[in-house]
């Protein structure tokens, strides 16, 4: 379901003829479509002549020292994160005007958390990609990275599960730096002027808040929800010293998870055994029948043998015709005992 208050922004422009690249990358790339555009960097499909394939390459906009170099410190933060969340990157480079550029793995058909979520109604599918994006946190920050703009759209679903946290360009390593304002609505309140690990799981709070609610954060109200995700997302936006870190998000993220599965599988096996349940009452029924019937065929199996003893010591055993013709009857009426031939054979 979508977010309630939140109008769809487009983070891939749409691509027409019109659409000229006004750069010329090295002869090894063959330009291709436009994917998208922010404030710092145009995103275009490229061709890779040596390795014959499709990848993206991303160019600073501005030939500003100060933007090639937050463009520099983005590629290289990124290609520092070895982890299935993050893009990876393949080459950089500089043009000719001296503005940066790199290329990165293609995501031809990826979707946005934001679209995802639009047409997601269960809160399970809807917080699944949220353990991957705290997996992504907690390897970012035990190398000291903070991304700094956690949020809907900076979150891509690939076509085979994957997700990706995207657009590292106000992250940070190592010393803080002051004045990142972040995304209005994700962004902690200290982060402008103290930007620590803490934001990014200030900002994850808010997403995880919106996957179960919802709707945006800044409605602050909401109908029943699990208990332990909402002590989690309180957890989250609490003091930044109180917050837990991205790992030990992951990890309750992963239990909440885990246990729903669970609940769902034992939930699925009693509605299997409800839909068996006339079959085996059927099945008692006929067991009883049968069981009834063998009863009643013991009783008349009896029957024969207290009749077969009582001709034996009787006078009528002297008369083999009489004898027959008495196993013959007994025989023709129980069929199932064989009567017949086995007292022939003592005749």
């Amino acid at each position: 379901m979508p977010l309630r208050g939140v109008e769809p922004t487009r983070t891939v422009a749409p691509w027409t003829s019109t659409e000229v690249a006004t750069f010329a990358p090295p002869d090894r790339y063959r330009v291709g479509r436009l994917l998208g555009r922010g404030g710092m960097g145009e995103v275009w499909q490229v061709h890779d002549r040596v390795l014959e394939r499709e990848v993206a390459l991303k160019v600073c906009l501005r030939d500003a020292a100060a933007a090639a170099e937050r463009f520099a410190r983005e590629a290289r933060i990124t290609a520092r994160l070895q982890h299935p969340g993050v893009l990876a990157l393949y080459d950089l480079g500089h043009l000719e005007d001296g503005r940066p550029w790199y290329t990165m793995r293609l995501v031809p058909h990826g979707r946005t958390l934001r679209a995802v979520w639009a047409g997601q109604p269960d809160p399970r599918a809807r917080v699944r990609p949220l353990l991957a994006v705290a997996s992504v946190l907690a390897c970012a920050h035990r190398l000291g990275i903070r991304h700094l703009d956690v949020k809907l759209d900076n979150v891509l679903l690939g076509s085979f599960g994957e997700v990706l946290l995207l657009d590292w360009g106000v992250a940070q390593d190592g010393e803080q730096r002051p004045g990142v304002a972040g995304t209005p609505g994700y962004a902690a309140p200290e982060q402008a002027q103290a930007p620590t690990t803490r934001c990014d799981v200030y900002a994850l709070g808010v997403l995880l808040y919106e996957a179960v609610v919802g709707h945006r954060f800044v409605e602050r109200s909401h109908g029943p929800v699990p208990e332990s995700l909402e002590r989690l997302w309180h957890r989250c936006l609490a003091e930044p010293e109180t917050r837990p870190p991205a790992e030990e998000v992951a990890v309750e993220l992963e239990s909440w998870l885990d246990d729903v599965a669970r609940r769902q599988r034992a939930e699925a096996h009693v509605a299997q055994a409800d839909a068996l349940a006339p079959r085996v009452d059927e099945l008692r029924a006929e067991a009883a029948r049968l069981a009834n019937e063998i009863e009643g065929r013991n009783l008349r199996a009896m029957g024969v043998v207290s009749g077969m003893q009582a001709a034996i010591t009787s006078d009528l055993w002297r008369d083999r015709g009489a004898m027959l013709r008495l196993m013959r009857a007994v025989s023709e009426s129980n069929p199932d005992y064989g009567v017949f031939q086995i007292g022939r054979a003592h005749v």
